[in-house]
Order: structure tokens, then sequence, then C-alpha cells
């Protein structure tokens, strides 16, 4: 069995780490950013070895509509369990920009925008809400449809086995994301692993044209719900866009472990950084995808704390 190792360093983090000396003029390289003695220690091996979908809901706090996307994507959430992982792109200068007294906060991210361009899956050029199950084409769905989708992904076979570890120092609010790939099925095209993180319970400002009875509303302005709870929000990718390229010929039962070191947790979403990231509210999201088809063959989700 081939075992393969990459190793991931954030070299925008230098500055914040121990540095090692190089005489060369190289940049220097990154180590020990996580204490032991502060480190917060996950992993999900223990419910890695079943099929799991990526529910994906492309939304923004001025859509109207998308609070119900996001009301149809909790409650397959209440379905299917931890066999379905959600996330939540806000997307598009349309939807999800920030206005100077309401919507303040911005969830856009580069990863999530980059995703949505018309030559990629072009979610916001087809109207939001829109949503994709596993990324299968056609790839703008309506949420009235995800329900139907979602079992015929799930009834798929795991083809690859995503195993993560996760170490986050909950005083310099590093972490770092160790993932171990391994095929049980022999799969044809390249595939590529993403790492992306995201926020639960961010409490803002949400249009909507049909707030539920016994929602908390702008009195001046019916349509805008306050105190509304945002979950699943990306946060941004931490190995690039597209991720990273882990299988470039067909395997099977061969392994490939990948570290992404140093992510530093300080972003916020407001310009007054009043609503920035929450750690004890941060999750991990991997996932497997085949290059060609855009195809997700698995996915995982891991709380860092």
């Amino acid at each position: 069995m081939k075992k393969i190792v990459i190793l991931i360093f954030l070299g925008l983090l230098l500055v914040s780490c121990d540095k090692i000396e190089t005489p060369n003029q190289k940049p220097p390289a990154v180590y020990n950013c996580i204490s032991p003695l502060t480190q917060i220690v996950k992993t999900n091996t223990t419910t890695s070895n079943f099929r799991k979908v990526l529910l994906e809901d492309y939304t923004g706090h001025t859509c109207p509509n998308c609070p119900r996307a996001a009301e149809s994507a909790e409650l397959l959430l209440s379905r299917y369990n931890d066999s379905i992982v959600v996330i939540a792109n806000h997307v598009s200068a349309t939807f999800a920009a920030p206005k100077t007294l309401t919507y303040k906060e911005d969830f856009r991210n580069t990863t999530s925008e980059e995703w949505d361009k018309v030559q990629n899956f072009g979610m916001s050029n087809a109207g939001l809400p829109k949503g994709m199950v596993n990324r299968q084409k056609p790839f703008a769905q309506n949420h009235s449809a995800w329900a139907s989708l979602i079992p015929i992904a799930l009834n798929k076979p795991q083809t690859v086995k995503l195993d993560l570890i996760s170490y986050y120092d909950i005083n310099s609010r590093y972490l770092t994301v160790k993932i171990k790939t391994t095929f049980k099925k022999t799969w044809i095209n390249p595939v590529n692993l993403i790492v992306i993180l995201t926020q639960d319970s961010i409490i803002g400002q949400q249009k909507d044209g049909a707030p539920p009875s016994g929602s908390i509303t702008d009195p001046n302005d019916p349509s805008n719900r306050l105190n509304y709870q945002f979950d699943h929000i990306v946060v941004e990718s931490i190995n690039g866009t597209w991720g990273q390229l882990i299988k470039n010929s067909p395997l099977e039962n061969d392994t490939l472990t990948i570290q992404n070191s140093c992510y530093l947790l300080n972003k916020c979403f407001t310009l007054a950084k009043d609503v920035c990231l929450n750690d004890k509210k941060v999750n991990i999201v991997a996932f497997a995808y085949d290059v060609s088809t855009k195809e997700i063959l698995q996915v995982e989700k891991l709380k860092i704390r």
C-alpha cells in the first residue's frame, strides 16, 4: 500500500509563529504554532466509515426568498442527521453586500465568490436561492428539489474515506488540520481535497419576503427580520478555492495524508469588528471531489472545540 504525506504551511502567518533561521534567504519554515498545553484535539475517526453528502446553499442576507431555502436545509438535516453536511455560501454584491445601517455583516469570502462565477457554478446568476447536492449536474437547483436529490446521492457507495484530526490552540487561535484519505474503490479521474471553515450561530438581520409567524421584524420594515440566526456560513477555504490534488491516477486501498498548518482564526464580518469568528462555533468541512466532473465523493465535518 502506497502512503504519501504532504505538508502545507501557510506562509502568510510566519510573523506570528516561531521561525527557523536560514542562511540561504529562503522563507523560514513555520513550526510549533500550537502549544500542547493549550491545544484542543478533535477527530472524526469513529464516524468516517459511512457515506455522507454535501448540501450547498447559495444565499445572501438581502435575498428575500433565501430564508425558505435555509429552512429546507434545516429540515433535511433533522431528517438525515450526520449523513449530510450543509454549508451556506453568501455570494454576490446583489444578495450579500452589507448596507450602511442594516444588513451590516459581510459573510462573503473569496472561495464562495469564485465558485459562484458563471464559468463555474453560476448560482447567483441563476437567481438565489439556489443550491447543489454533491455538485451533481445540473448544478443550480431550487431548494424544493433538494429532498429528492439527497437520497439518490446517499445511495451511492462510499468511494473515499476521510479521517480528520484538528489541533486548535485556544490561546493563539492557530489551527492545524491533518486529513488522511483512503480510497475504498478504484476511481479513474483525478481527485482534489478541499478544506473549508464554517461558522454557526451568528445573529444578524435578514431580508424575508414572508416572515414566519412569531418572527421579530423591524417596525419600519416588516421584511427585515431582526435577530436572525445564520448557520453553516462558509468562512474561507484554508487550502485554496479548488483544493489540493490527492489522486492523479486510478487508486484503491491507497492512503494519502495532507496537513494544513497554522491557520489563524482572526476574521471579522463587520468593519467595526464587533462580529467576528467565534471558535466555539467553528467547524472544519473537508470534501473530496472528481476534478473532471466536479462531483463530490465524500464530505466530513468536525467542530474544532
